[in-house]
């Protein structure tokens, strides 16, 4: 139910919507202003999928230009390219496996580092705001 009011509020205020996405995200009100446009409508109001959205969603799955693990959106003319934890992860987990076999007596080592490294990239973006 709290879901149905969520997308009920965000399609029926789009300007508080942009704004607030615009604060969580760091990107200018323009530019979440289009991704609004793009997205908004592709919510359902009855908990169905609609046919856009599977099509969508199985493109990302085959197209090559679409990036599951970061964020590409336009900023003027420069595209801005946000790292996400999501990706990072899974990539210093396996740079850390590859070392640990390699050379396993820098197992504390690699370990501690890799868990520094993911504990402040968590909270990073949003110590920066």
């Amino acid at each position: 139910m709290a879901w149905l009011q969520t997308i009920h509020v965000i399609q029926n205020n789009k300007a508080e919507a942009v704004k607030l996405e615009s604060e969580v995200t760091g990107f200018s009100q323009a530019v979440q202003s289009k991704e609004y446009d793009l997205t908004s409508r592709m919510f359902s109001h009855d908990c169905k999928f609609a046919a856009q959205s599977i099509a969508n969603l199985k493109r990302s799955f085959t197209d090559p230009k679409i990036s599951i693990g970061c964020c590409a959106c336009d900023v003027g003319r420069a595209r801005a390219m946000i790292l996400n934890v999501i990706l990072l992860q899974p990539l210093m987990a396996l740079i850390a496996g590859i070392l640990i076999l390699i050379v396993p007596r820098l197992l504390t080592y690699i370990v501690a580092i890799y868990l520094i490294i993911i504990g402040v990239s968590g909270p990073w973006p949003h110590v920066l705001r």
